[in-house]
């Protein structure tokens, strides 16, 4: 179980991540020093700009629901898994722990492995 003192800096400090926009400026704070406001300030405006970004295609295995080798879920950007969905993209194999994709751009196919909670940056 998570401890309630820590659950609430992360929160006040990731704010934006967690889907409230217009999350309060953190300037100060009684947990972290300069240093490390600065690097939440850093990661918030990267995470903005990424966020904002028409160019960047990412994907990120939010999760993965296992049950035998051909009875599983995956969630990708925090989306369910469906070819419809992402025509882009095809699953090759399926693990409990990680998943086997082949991205099929323009020119070329490119084939990657993530675990969950990882992500892939597609090449531009």
């Amino acid at each position: 179980m998570t401890h309630p003192r820590i659950i609430l800096p992360l929160i006040l400090l990731h704010g934006a991540a967690f889907g409230h926009a217009g999350a309060p400026a953190l300037t100060k704070s009684l947990f972290f020093d300069d240093t490390h406001v600065g690097a939440v300030k850093d990661a918030r405006r990267a995470h903005e700009k990424e966020a904002t970004s028409p160019e960047t295609t990412r994907y990120h295995l939010s999760g993965i629901l296992y049950t035998s080798p051909g009875h599983w879920k995956l969630w990708i950007n925090g989306k369910q898994y469906a070819p419809k969905a992402f025509p882009e993209l095809r699953v090759i194999s399926v693990s409990p722990r990680r998943a086997s994709f082949i991205l099929r751009l323009k020119d070329r196919d490119v084939p990657f492995v993530l675990g969950v909670n990882e992500a892939f940056q597609a090449p531009s």
